[in-house]
């Protein structure tokens, strides 16, 4: 097991300055130490999770600061690593099913939520509740786990994210357009916030929801707004390219990703 290196840049900072003499003027420069402060350093996240592949197969990699961390070693495939604070889940890839896998880093408890046919886009919220997709009865179904029980839920949806006690995925509309969804666990209510051809995708960024073409705020604004009678709709789905998800031997980044960089240009196939 190797261990990464981190440098911290040392140098100057030119700063140009401009003085004026009789009729004439010049530019100097004066050079200023810089220096990354300990507490600057330790402001910047350092903590990912990537895949590796060691003999042949891929395993889950946690990198936390200068450490190098396998969380697997395994003779088969763990795919999809997704990490949120102190959780990460990942697919653990069976010769005949998918296991959905979630990690508590300060523990280091591993525990197996789900055994199914397919699996896909795992995703895991700051408190530990995990979604993913299920393939069944010909179509991808979410799967919800509330930190003690999982839940097969009968919502048909892919690329599920969550946060607090909200799922988000996407799906399409009668009019073959995709819709973003947010489903209320507590009320079982679903709101279709987004109407967008291109949004398969989409991804939790502190206080917003994104997705390729737009931002929406996770929490209404305190302010009264106009009532919308239909969801906002995008007619542009060029504008911001979709991003990849999963690159080997880099971290997750946007979660989640497009099912054609994961497949190639048509949808899985179930087996």
């Amino acid at each position: 097991m190797g261990k990464l290196t981190r440098r911290v840049w040392l140098g100057w900072l030119v700063i140009p300055a401009l003085v004026v003499v009789g009729s004439g003027w010049w530019f100097i420069t004066n050079r200023h130490s810089v220096q990354a402060t300990p507490s600057a350093l330790a402001e910047k996240p350092t903590r990912r999770v990537i895949t590796k592949t060691y003999a042949d197969y891929s395993q889950i990699v946690l990198l936390d600061d200068k450490l190098e961390t396998f969380l697997t070693d395994d003779r088969f495939n763990n795919t999809q690593p997704f990490l949120r604070d102190e959780y990460i889940v990942w697919l653990r890839e069976l010769p005949e099913e998918t296991q959905v896998v979630r990690y508590h880093i300060s523990s280091r408890d591993t525990q197996t939520l789900q055994s199914t046919k397919q699996a896909m886009a795992p995703k895991v919220a700051t408190d530990g509740q995990v979604v993913w997709q299920r393939w069944e009865n010909e179509d991808w179904y979410i799967s919800y786990f509330d930190g003690v029980t999982t839940h097969d839920l009968p919502i048909v949806g892919l690329y599920p994210n969550i946060v607090s006690n909200a799922i988000l995925f996407a799906r399409r509309s009668v009019s073959q357009d995709w819709e973003l969804v947010r489903y209320d666990l507590t009320t079982n209510n679903e709101e279709v916030l987004a109407v967008d051809p291109s949004v398969k995708q989409s991804w939790i960024d502190e206080t917003a929801i994104r997705f390729p073409n737009g931002l929406i705020p996770l929490q209404p604004s305190p302010s009264p707004s106009p009532i919308e009678t239909t969801p906002p709709r995008i007619i542009d789905p060029e504008t911001t390219p979709n991003e990849p998800d999963m690159v080997a031997g880099e971290p997750s980044r946007i979660p989640p990703g497009d099912a054609r960089l994961i497949y190639g240009e048509s949808e899985p196939e179930a087996n």
